[in-house]
């Protein structure tokens, strides 16, 4: 009986030690198309669009994600921050050409919202 209790402990400990060891920071990252089923899902629930206008901010969204993506590359890098400010001004210009003034109002403060969270669990201190 007491080996079957230290066997227990043991196993429970190597497996505890293995997903402390995973951590955070091991997800998988999401697909440019899981990202923008999450970006229009989360958009969904602040403002209201017509089909035609979700449909085309689905595509604004997707061109964004992708070409983000390939500015990373395989390797993941940081992309060049002037780069990445453009892409972000013409994705920007579009949506606000295609929602109109105050509905892109909405959409920014509601990105500006899910990247705070992503930003503050990241934040270094000190």
């Amino acid at each position: 009986m007491k080996q079957l209790i230290i066997m227990a402990v043991i196993v429970l400990s190597a497996f505890g030690t293995s997903i402390a060891q995973q951590g955070p920071g091991n997800r998988q990252r999401m697909t440019e198309e899981q990202r923008v089923e999450q970006t229009i899902s989360n958009l969904k629930q602040k403002v209201t669009l017509s089909d035609s206008q979700w449909s085309d901010l689905r595509v604004i969204y997707t061109d964004f994600y992708k070409e983000s993506a390939a500015m990373r590359g395989q390797s993941g890098t940081r992309p060049d921050p002037e780069q990445m400010k453009k892409l972000q001004e013409n994705k920007n210009a579009k949506i606000k050409a295609l929602v109109g003034e105050e509905n892109f109002k909405k959409i920014q403060e509601a990105e500006r919202n899910n990247m705070g969270g992503a930003r503050s669990r990241g934040a270094r201190k000190g």
